[in-house]
């Protein structure tokens, strides 16, 4: 995130002015928050305190994501 920031603060935001390895981490940055923000709304349990499908759901592309960045670096 830091160098999020760095590449903001240097290149400014014209994502078009921005080289490929720079384009690269904002889309993993871009991703991440999708990630997150996505396995934060899904509801965990339902009434009966069963793992709702919703949530597994989160958790596998979650999953996934992570794989990816693992993949990316």
């Amino acid at each position: 995130m830091q160098n999020f920031e760095t590449l903001i603060n240097s290149s400014g935001t014209n994502y078009q002015s921005y080289s490929a390895e720079d384009k690269k981490g904002v889309f993993i940055v871009a991703s991440l928050a999708k990630t997150i923000k996505s396995i934060s709304d899904a509801p965990l349990i339902d009434e009966n305190g069963v793992v709702t499908k919703k949530s597994r759901k989160a958790i596998s592309k979650g999953q996934k994501a992570i794989e990816s960045l693992h993949y990316a670096g």
